[in-house]
């Protein structure tokens, strides 16, 4: 009887371990897709500027052919 009383407090004990090595992981998880997030979004902005520089390039050559 006192042995199987004593058996549960250390699965307790390990199972709260384990989740506050869940909840450091998840945590590192996270920061590392909120970097990867902010990465992707960088260089999409990147990107979509680059774009807009091409559009202003084509319409200014546009304007410079209306002009000649």
């Amino acid at each position: 009887m006192i042995s199987a009383q004593s058996e549960p407090l250390p699965n307790k004990v390990r199972s709260e371990e384990l989740s506050e090595v869940d909840d450091a992981q998840q945590s590192s998880s996270i920061s590392s897709l909120s970097t990867t997030v902010f990465c992707l979004h960088k260089r999409s902005q990147v990107r979509l500027q680059g774009r807009v520089f091409a559009i202003e390039l084509l319409l200014y050559r546009f304007q410079m052919h209306q002009y000649l």
